[in-house]
């Protein structure tokens, strides 16, 4: 079995910090704050933090969890996981993977187009976005857009 990496707080100059994605200045991840710029793609909660460690470690590589001492405007505190600057790429890669995997486990992921994406209350039946009643149970659940098409008609009136 392979020894598994270890960071101390002393390699903290050696490290950089994990992100969810690729940044880039143009998808507007950068938010300066108290005249620092941080890239909101590399911060993460406590909990989010330990658990993108605990990933990195299945994955054999060692992370630093560092607090960020920045009072940000919601309150939370932040921090980055940092990684070797060698094994930066690796880590990531593990990130976004298992991202895109709890996304295909929870469905967010699947086919956008379909028309039966809602379900009955009363009998869990799939109902089209544009039906009024559940086909299974009957229910009435209205149709999508209803509420929308009432403000056409009261403008149209005025």
């Amino acid at each position: 079995m392979e020894a598994l990496e270890q960071l101390t707080v002393g390699e903290v100059e050696d490290t950089l910090a994990v992100g969810r994605a690729r940044s880039s200045p143009e998808l507007g991840h950068l938010v300066e704050v108290h005249g620092h710029q941080y890239d909101f793609m590399r911060l993460f909660t406590l909990a989010e933090a330990k658990e993108v460690a605990e990933l990195l470690k299945g994955e054999g590589i060692a992370s630093l969890l560092v607090p960020i001492e920045e009072d940000f405007p919601d309150a939370r505190h932040l921090l980055e996981v940092r990684v070797h600057k060698e094994r930066l790429a690796e880590a990531e890669a593990a990130v976004r993977a298992d991202f895109e995997r709890k996304v295909e486990e929870e469905g967010a992921g699947g086919d956008m187009n379909t028309t039966e994406v809602d379900m009955c209350p009363a009998c869990g039946a799939h109902v089209p976005l544009d039906a009024a009643e559940c086909p299974e149970c009957g229910l009435v659940v209205g149709v999508a857009g209803e509420d929308e098409d009432e403000g056409d008609d009261e403008e149209a009136e005025a």
